[in-house]
């Protein structure tokens, strides 16, 4: 099997040592009503949000895997999800846990577009500090993503989840599988698919958050199931969340609507965790806990042989 050698690009990303979380008194909060749609946000902690305006100048934007087998080689993933009662947000340690096995399918033939994925593993990882297994904290280039899960602690402390899917991502755009389990029974409540794809100047209109106007914006569009959300980083700890406007006097435009940033619950009570401001409702402040994902270097991927299994424990 061959793999296609690409360019190197994010030339302009200061990969600097990985900040100290901030420490802010914390205030749990009850978990609250959610918006219309809500059930649709993508994953943030895991892909959602992606900073593609900050120096990718790839002029090979994907590789072609030409695998010499037979049968598509597979990655099992075993999540294992803390049980939570609904109303104890105080923490997510628990002897309880209900155990989630999934697969993901490696194609004997795919593209892959490098410059969406490392895009999003060094805004997951250097902007929004969240480190996954098979993480390099001084290169986030060169892996993909395969899974990433977390806690919503605002909805009950719901399990969600977002999946690579190889079968359906070519060299315009990535394709996750997006999930939402109860956290009592592990009963599947949401499954929806992702589509993120490059915004350049002049493909969109946005309306900034002190409600001026820009055509020359870049970024990520992600598109869930036809609701649209359009996002751009500041390059290094913020990223900047629009909707898309489906009626009324701005309709076709993309209204700001928040921003997401490192979260600054304690790691020891919380794991890993995401900060959503401004994202679920109008000032307020909302977390993702106890994320937890894992990355792989394309080339092993590609390399894999059929029905090899690998598991995130």
């Amino acid at each position: 099997m061959q793999v296609n050698a690409i360019s190197a690009y994010h030339n302009n990303i200061n990969f600097e040592g990985r900040k100290a979380k901030k420490n802010k008194p914390v205030t749990v909060q009850q978990p609250v009503q959610q918006p219309k749609h809500a059930s649709k946000l993508p994953l943030y902690t895991a892909i959602a949000l992606i900073p593609v305006g900050v120096g990718m100048t790839s002029c090979e934007p994907y590789i072609k895997v030409n695998a010499s087998a037979e049968a598509e080689a597979k990655v099992i993933i075993t999540d294992t999800i803390p049980v939570i009662p609904p109303h104890d947000t105080d923490t997510v340690h628990t002897t309880d846990t209900i155990i989630k096995n999934d697969t993901i399918y490696i194609p004997q033939e795919f593209q892959f577009p490098y410059k969406l994925s490392d895009s999003i593993n060094i805004w997951r990882g250097e902007y929004l500090d969240t480190p996954v297994e098979g993480d390099d904290p001084d290169n986030f280039k060169g892996k993909a993503l395969l899974y990433m899960s977390a806690l919503r602690q605002w909805d009950y402390n719901k399990h969600e989840s977002v999946k690579l899917n190889l079968q359906k991502s070519d060299s315009t755009e990535l394709r996750f599988d997006h999930k939402i389990y109860d956290p009592i029974t592990g009963a599947l409540l949401t499954k929806n698919d992702i589509r993120v794809t490059e915004v350049k100047p002049g493909d969109i209109t946005v309306i900034r958050e002190d409600g001026t106007e820009t055509k020359n914006a870049s970024g990520l569009l992600f598109n869930e199931d036809g609701v649209k959300t359009f996002a751009h980083s500041n390059g290094k700890d913020k990223i900047f969340v629009y909707d898309k406007q489906t009626s009324g006097p701005d309709m076709g435009k993309y209204v700001f609507r928040g921003t997401v940033e490192p979260g600054y619950l304690t790691n020891p009570q919380y794991g890993e965790n995401i900060l959503l401001n401004g994202i679920i409702s109008e000032d307020t402040e909302d977390h993702y806990i106890n994320a937890k994902g894992k990355v792989m270097d394309v080339a092993d991927i590609a390399a894999m042989e059929p029905e090899e299994r690998l598991t995130l424990e």
